[in-house]
């Protein structure tokens, strides 16, 4: 982490284009996640609030870092015959590097990922799980809730996808709704510990069946 922002510190593209790649490489996705990824962006974005960084330098860290998660996301994604887990942002949710975070580490622990980028509305979920089996849509929150109305899209969600088809919720954002008014099926992960869990769990299930029920 501390040389990755180094590297972006002196704007050198030579120091900091292979790095997290090479923690990809070396460390299990949970850490690189928590110890170096997620660290090393939020610094860079308190840096950029204080003037410290510039634009183009809180860039040339979040690209490396879309790029590194895709390239492994791609290198680990298991090929098909099983149900899918499909990973987006809500409308009117720009902040996709959580759920690309989150998609990555599915993978590299035997999920079927399917990644969709982000800002997506919950019409074309339904539209996705009625064309493709899907085990869970999983949901990075980062804008306020209440901005993006994320209790309202969750619950229309709901309503637009089979019922064995769970909705799973994370991000910072996700942590300012409230438990209760979720919809059936819909689970918070909490934690880390709590997403991997559900992740194992349902790796040990075979991903469910081939087709929903």
């Amino acid at each position: 982490r501390d040389d990755l922002l180094a590297s972006i510190d002196r704007y050198d593209a030579a120091g900091w284009a292979g790095l997290p790649a090479r923690a990809a490489d070396a460390l299990p996705a949970e850490v690189l996640l928590a110890d170096v990824l997620a660290p090393a962006l939020h610094e860079a974005g308190l840096r950029w609030h204080r003037g410290r960084y510039s634009i183009a330098q809180e860039h040339m860290l979040s690209s490396a870092v879309l790029r590194s998660l895709a390239a492994q996301l791609d290198r680990h994604n298991p090929a098909g015959g099983a149900r899918a887990v499909a990973f987006t942002t809500l409308a009117g949710d720009r902040h996709g590097v959580g759920a690309l975070m989150a998609a990555t580490i599915a993978a590299r622990r035997g999920v079927r990922v399917l990644h969709l980028g982000w800002d997506l509305p919950v019409a074309e979920l339904g539209t996705l799980a009625r064309h493709v089996p899907l085990a869970a849509v999983a949901l990075s929150v980062v804008a306020r809730p209440t901005v993006i109305d994320a209790l309202g899209q969750v619950q229309a969600l709901r309503a637009a996808l089979p019922d064995d088809v769970e909705i799973w919720l994370g991000g910072f954002g996700s942590a300012q709704m409230e438990p209760a008014q979720l919809p059936p099926g819909t689970l918070l992960m909490s934690s880390l510990d709590t997403y991997i869990a559900r992740l194992d769990s349902l790796a040990a299930r075979g991903h469910g069946p081939e087709t929903p029920p």
